[in-house]
């Protein structure tokens, strides 16, 4: 199977890559907790071809050394930017199938009981 890894801009703060391949379960959880993340449209990167990310954490909570809060670079290859991916399954709930909300349904109300007798009466007049 052959697919492409999309980042969903929407998934913020937990950023992750989703793979466009239909029956693949593939997942990659990337930068948690980054206030923004951006990819860079006119540059890839020199060693691997993909795509080049802007990552934005709050200052306070940055994992990157000396406290800086922006970093940009490859997810594959920058030295501090590769350990804060992780790649994990997607688990596909089964839907389950019930017996719906009723059964047959309640019906029409009760039939008046039939006169035989009358419709005999009826017929043979």
């Amino acid at each position: 199977m052959r697919g492409i890894w999309c980042w969903d801009p929407n998934s913020g703060p937990a950023w992750r890559l989703s793979c466009n391949e239909l029956k693949c379960t593939c997942v990659v959880k990337i930068f948690a907790g980054a206030v923004r993340v951006a990819v860079s449209p006119d540059t890839d990167c020199e060693t691997c071809g993909s795509s080049i990310l802007t990552v934005e954490f709050n200052p306070e909570k940055t994992p990157f050394k000396d406290g800086v809060s922006k970093i940009t670079g490859c997810v594959i290859c920058h030295p501090e930017l590769s350990p804060l991916v992780e790649l994990s399954r997607q688990e596909f709930k089964r839907r389950r199938r019930g017996r719906g909300r009723g059964g047959r349904g309640r019906g029409r109300g009760m039939r008046k009981p039939r006169n035989k007798q009358e419709e005999l009466d009826q017929y043979f007049v």
